[in-house]
C-alpha cells in the first residue's frame, strides 16, 4: 500500500510554550519533509518543506490536521519536556485519494529554540 510519511520539526521559543501551557493558540513556522513509499521504492531523500503551524493544547486529545497553509495540531502531555528536552508525537491513518487507499503517517517533533541553538554551538 502507498504510504506518505511526514517528518515536522516544529521549533518553539519559551514565551509560546507558556502561551501553549495557558491553553492559548500559537501560529509559527515550522519544516515538514514528506517522503513516499511504495513496494519497496522511496521517494527519499525528502524535500524539506516551510509550512505554518497553528498548535493548541488539549489535556484529552491529539490531532493533526492539514489546512491550506500547513498543519494545524493539537497536543496533549507535559509540556514542561519541551523546554528540557522534546516531544514526540505520532499520528497514523487511511485516507481514500482518487479511489486509492493510502496510509499517512505525521511524526511531530517539538523542540525548544534554546535546543537548536545549543545544537549550533560548537566546543
Amino acid at each position: 500500500m502507498l504510504t506518505l510519511s511526514i517528518a515536522h520539526n516544529i521549533f518553539l521559543k519559551d514565551s509560546q510554550i507558556k502561551e501553549l501551557s495557558e491553553k492559548k493558540k500559537i501560529k509559527i513556522t515550522g519544516v515538514s519533509v514528506p517522503v513516499w513509499f511504495f513496494k519497496g521504492t522511496t521517494s527519499e531523500p525528502g524535500t524539506e518543506v516551510f509550512c505554518n503551524y497553528t498548535i493548541s493544547y488539549k489535556e484529552d486529545d491529539f490531532t493533526i490536521l492539514p489546512i491550506n497553509d500547513g498543519y494545524k495540531i493539537s497536543i496533549q502531555g507535559d509540556l514542561k519536556s519541551i523546554r528540557s528536552n522534546t516531544m514526540h508525537f505520532k499520528r497514523s491513518y487511511k485516507i481514500k485519494e482518487k479511489g486509492r487507499k493510502m496510509n499517512v503517517v505525521h511524526y511531530i517533533e517539538l523542540k525548544s529554540t534554546k535546543a537548536l541553538i545549543n545544537s549550533l554551538i560548537l566546543d
